[in-house]
């Protein structure tokens, strides 16, 4: 499990293969989440509209397959680890996020959203 507040957190928080799934379990004010990188299955491009547009050398890249786009996944568990057993949201996502961008701070604000509706 990796501390969120820590330093090793943004490195190990990236997804390693366009074509894999991965999960990372994180401890973040005093709550355990599980995030899970997805890969793109919606056959995203560049010329696309999303919150993260791209250079034309960026595009080029793309293609050349240098990188791709993911989404991600935020579930929050209770203290334990264990799964929340309640009728509220415990899972919160971001979709068409360039391989190449920090995803930190999107993952970081998703924890935060579900730390309102699961407050201690």
């Amino acid at each position: 499990m990796i501390d969120l507040n820590t330093a090793g957190a943004r490195q190990a928080l990236r997804m390693q293969q366009p074509d894999e799934e991965m999960e990372v379990r994180v401890r973040y004010q005093g709550r355990i989440f599980d995030i899970t990188f997805l890969p793109d299955e919606d056959g995203t491009q560049p010329t696309d509209p999303n919150d993260h547009p791209v250079t034309d050398e960026q595009a080029k890249g793309w293609l050349r397959g240098e990188w791709w786009y993911h989404h991600i996944m935020v579930h929050i568990r209770n203290h334990d680890g264990s799964e929340i057993d309640d009728v509220k949201a415990t899972c919160d996502s971001y979709s068409c996020l360039p391989s190449f961008s920090e995803p930190y701070d999107i993952i970081v604000r998703l924890c935060d959203e579900l730390l309102k509706e699961h407050p201690f």
